[in-house]
C-alpha cells in the first residue's frame, strides 16, 4: 500500500516539474516561429530564380552570386568581381 502513495507522490511532483521545464522553452519558442521561418524563405529564395510565393523554389540556381566571379556590367559602366575589392579591403584593415 506504501509503494502505491510513493507512485502517487512521485507523479504528483514530476509532473509540475516537467510543465516547469515545457513552459518556458514553449513561451521562447512561439515568438521566434516567425523570424526563423522569414530568414528560411530569404534563403531559399536566395538560390532561386525567380520569387515564388511558397517556400519551394522553381527552380535551384546560382544566378543570384554571379557577381562573386563575374565583372559586373551596369549601364556603361564595368566593375570588377567582388574578390579584388574584397582582397584590397582585407588588406588595409
Amino acid at each position: 500500500m506504501a509503494n502505491l502513495a510513493t507512485k502517487k507522490r512521485y507523479k504528483m511532483v514530476l509532473f509540475p516539474r516537467v510543465l516547469q521545464g515545457i513552459i518556458p522553452y514553449s513561451i521562447l519558442t512561439i515568438p521566434l516561429i516567425v523570424p526563423v521561418s522569414m530568414l528560411a524563405w530569404l534563403i531559399i529564395q536566395a538560390f532561386s530564380d525567380r520569387v515564388t510565393i511558397g517556400l519551394i523554389p522553381g527552380h535551384f540556381t546560382l544566378d543570384n552570386f554571379r557577381f562573386l566571379w563575374e565583372k559586373i556590367q551596369f549601364g556603361t559602366s564595368v566593375y570588377p568581381n567582388i574578390w579584388p575589392v574584397m582582397g584590397n579591403s582585407l588588406f588595409l584593415t
